[in-house]
């Protein structure tokens, strides 16, 4: 190819009529739509080729960290009885990589996850959260805005998002359960508000905090957090002012520095850090 690189394209023929492979791509979808970490598994053999199989995790897993003791794991679209099958689930960390090849019982497989992992909440429906929501879900965030007003928890104000939702922003962990996968963006109504989130939040495993707000802002949130028994290095893993420094001004703006910034951190180029 002009750009480089090189690509291997591989044809695999997929009845309609076929009822088995019908109830794989049912399990595919049905994961993807709960978000539940998957992977889908493609034989790339020359000959015998078994298709398609799809290898779900329990709801709320980590896909980072699989327990495969847990029950609730579901493999489905190879036969029960084939070697490969069995060689794959005696070793099902195979089935949880992310674009990769492999080679086992004689076949070559091409493993690529499903759910990207990782959710992105908003905490706040304002001005740049309605702007933010569509951006990221258009660059395969999943998007879920939290709000503690009625009246910013209409899914009309974020298209694209995953999910909308009321929130009592003192007690965000009776609404959403914040992973090592997930990014907050925190943008509510006011600084204190602001504040007694990013308290919450930094008591997470999250991979990314970003907080909204100037320098001065963030100076004097510092101090209190630290009144709070939060530490500086803690202190160091809320992004803020959040987003690049692009000089935008506008929420649209503003939107497009944060998503540029999340991507960087998705990708291994940032590290969701910052100085003190």
């Amino acid at each position: 190819m002009i750009c480089g690189g090189n690509v291997t394209v591989h044809y695999l023929y997929l009845a309609g009529d076929d009822d088995d492979l019908r109830d794989t791509v049912k399990t595919a979808l049905d994961a993807i739509r709960k978000r539940q970490p998957s992977w889908l598994i493609t034989d790339i053999n020359e000959a015998d080729q078994l298709g398609l199989a799809v290898f779900v995790a329990p709801e709320g897993a980590n896909p980072s960290k699989p327990v495969f003791s847990e029950r609730a794991w579901v493999f489905k679209g190879f036969p029960e009885d084939h070697e490969c099958t069995k060689a794959l689930l005696n070793d099902p960390q195979l089935l949880c990589q992310r674009g990769r090849a492999f080679e086992i019982c004689g076949h070559t497989f091409y493993v690529e996850e499903l759910v990207v992992p990782g959710v992105v909440y908003i905490l706040g429906g304002g001005h740049v959260g309605q702007a933010l929501a569509p951006v990221l879900a258009n660059v395969h965030f999943a998007v879920v805005v939290l709000d503690d007003r009625e009246e910013f928890t209409d899914p009309a104000l974020f298209p694209g998002a995953y999910d909308v939702k009321m929130c009592d922003f003192d007690h965000i962990d009776r609404s959403v359960s914040i992973g090592s996968e997930d990014y907050v963006c925190i943008m509510t109504r006011g600084h204190a508000n602001d504040l007694d989130v990013e308290d919450q939040v930094l008591n997470t495993d999250a991979r990314y905090i970003g907080v909204i707000g100037s320098r001065h802002k963030v100076s004097a949130t510092d101090a209190q957090l630290m009144e709070r028994g939060h530490t500086k290095e803690q202190l160091r893993r809320a992004v803020s002012p959040i987003g690049l420094d692009i000089g935008g001004e506008t929420p649209e703006e503003i939107a497009i520095s944060i998503a540029a910034q999340m991507i960087a951190v998705r990708s291994g180029k940032l590290e969701a850090r910052r100085a003190l």
